[in-house]
């Protein structure tokens, strides 16, 4: 029973050195030395990406024709210079914001063997972004898919930068 007792006692002391030892890391250097060990900073969560209305919204709309892909945007309530049955609206943000910058779409759009895209591991409005491949942060560019599978991407700049 005074075994059984010691061990309890032995199990209890190394449980609450061992609890201790979470709150205040320590490394044993080989000439016995204590060393703290700095906890990295933890990284502040990242921004979600989200819609934001504009003053005036717009209406984006593509013609998925060869060998140039058109993307025209035109103030919500008014109709496209060229109202064809080939205009397709998109149901594409027409702003959001996102790493601290606001971004717009630009009239550039592209076919998926025209640039090397790879997921940014964020969503807007339920739309993956995409960056080019080797792009790194800051991102110059965005790209949204303009319909899950399509294989044409709208490219969106920050605001400012765009292109129409």
């Amino acid at each position: 029973m005074i075994v059984l007792a010691a061990l309890v006692l032995i199990f209890a002391i190394w449980w609450a050195v061992a609890a201790q030892s979470r709150e205040r890391p320590m490394v044993t250097a080989p000439e016995e030395e204590n060393l703290e060990v700095e906890r990295p900073a933890a990284e502040a969560p990242a921004e979600q990406p989200s819609v934001v209305a504009r003053e005036r919204p717009v209406n984006i709309y593509i013609q998925p024709e060869e060998p140039r892909v058109r993307v025209i945007i035109v103030p919500q309530g008014e109709r496209p210079p060229e109202a064809r049955e080939r205009l397709r609206k998109l149901d594409l943000p027409g702003r959001f914001r996102h790493q601290g910058r606001m971004w717009e779409p630009t009239d550039e759009a592209f076919i998926e063997d025209a640039v090397d895209l790879r997921d940014s591991g964020a969503s807007v409005d339920g739309n993956i972004i995409y960056v080019e491949r080797d792009a790194e942060m800051p991102y110059e560019d965005l790209y949204l898919e303009t319909e899950p599978g399509s294989g044409i991407y709208i490219k969106y700049r920050p605001m400012g930068q765009h292109n129409y």
